[in-house]
């Protein structure tokens, strides 16, 4: 079986299970039909079939490296900016699991924290009206017991 054979596979899995996500495998996809390609090259021919992520396709380049989908295969002058540009095409092997860096799941774990915070919030403020008939339940003072 050839290189291109198992790309084909490897594609084809990819496509109908959906194992990337869906601005990288629009990149991955364009690299597939289109590539082997420079960035600056891909960014153009997606822009030119309308793809919006065109727009930053440098960016998923290395990202899907990083998974093991696409691989850097070599250098020449990009036809787009005439500089010496790395070429990239597709491998034959699926995804690995994408790993975010600490700081950007720490970050999202702060986010989420805080809209649980919000939720759990509003959740009991709702159960307090509930218990006072829909209306707002006199707050205790200190010492003083709760009515519930």
């Amino acid at each position: 079986m050839t290189v291109r054979q198992t790309s084909i596979q490897a594609y084809q899995q990819i496509k109908s299970q959906g194992l990337l996500a869906v601005r990288r495998f629009e990149v991955y996809d364009w690299l597939y039909q289109c590539g082997p390609a420079t960035a600056q090259e891909v960014e153009r021919g997606m822009r030119k079939m309308g793809m919006a992520s065109g727009r930053h396709a440098n960016k998923r380049l290395p990202e899907l490296r990083d998974q093991g989908v696409v691989e850097e295969i070599g250098e020449r002058k990009c036809s787009v900016t005439g500089k010496l540009a790395i070429v990239w095409d597709v491998t034959s092997l699926l995804p690995k699991p994408f790993r975010r860096s600490s700081q950007t799941r720490l970050m999202v774990l702060q986010i989420e924290n805080k809209k649980l915070k919000e939720l759990l919030k509003d959740a009991l403020d709702y159960i307090e009206k509930l218990k006072c008939g829909g209306r707002r339940c006199p707050v205790p003072k200190k010492g003083q017991q709760s009515l519930f």
